[in-house]
């Protein structure tokens, strides 16, 4: 009986994440054309560090690590390292923010300057709205509205609604199957991220790696770690 409902949860799944919500509109750049590049968890020691690829010619094009400064998980980063050339990108996280369920402000910097800003709305029990804000070489916002289990999900430009980017998720080889289990083990699951170039790659991958990672991380030591302090709306990014 649980296996039959498992089996219909998957196929339902799947059918709800098909392929029509994967199309990308074209940029409004004619020299940008649609690409798609993927990562998988690698094993490390907080299982939470990728390698992303390019899947056109399966060339490595960025490297993801995280970093928790403190067990009370209050400092919580995300360097992006972009290859070949070695260009640092670090994503600054207050971690209090998320655990509490408050509107939280991400800052993507260079060389300690900040040059991109996304910001998530949780939203409680309702999906969640991660914005792109205008900021750095961005002259347009961007929505991605989270599926429900977390996943997938198109990025939409806000003014003209058009899709410049798609998330997608898969383990063993099975869209219904990522959607069902959110598999953390490392090598079973491969995100997949679409984009028409519109929006830097370096905030859609830094977008979609943070939002199942850093929360999760924080859900799965719930019950082994103390609680962050209380966080006050508007006291800003903590630094690590």
């Amino acid at each position: 009986m649980l296996l039959t409902f498992f089996t219909l949860a998957v196929t339902f799944l799947s059918s709800f994440y098909g392929v029509s919500t994967q199309h990308v509109d074209p940029s409004t750049n004619p020299n940008s054309t649609i690409e798609s590049f993927s990562f998988f968890r690698k094993w490390s020691w907080s299982n939470k560090d990728f390698d992303l690829t390019a899947n056109h010619n399966s060339t490595q094009v960025m490297k993801l690590r995280t970093s928790v400064a403190t067990h009370w998980l209050t400092r919580f980063g995300l360097t992006v390292t972009l290859v070949p050339s070695q260009e640092q990108f670090k994503v600054k996280i207050n971690s209090a923010g998320i655990w509490c369920g408050f509107e939280q402000t991400y800052k993507i910097k260079k060389d300690g300057k900040t040059i991109y800003q996304y910001m998530i709305d949780p939203r409680g029990l309702n999906v969640d709205r991660w914005h792109i804000k205008k900021s750095g070489n961005l002259t347009q916002s961007y929505t991605w509205k989270r599926h429900a289990t977390g996943l997938a999900g198109v990025v939409k430009r806000d003014d003209t609604h058009k899709k410049v980017a798609y998330f997608k998720a898969e383990t063993f080889g099975s869209t219904g199957l990522a959607a069902a289990l959110h598999s953390t083990l490392p090598g079973t699951t491969n995100y997949t991220i679409i984009t028409n170039g519109e929006v830097p790659l370096v905030v859609l991958v830094s977008v979609y790696e943070g939002h199942f990672d850093l929360p999760r991380y924080l859900l799965e030591h719930a019950g082994t770690l103390a609680l962050p302090k209380p966080f006050t709306p508007g006291q800003g990014i903590m630094t690590w």
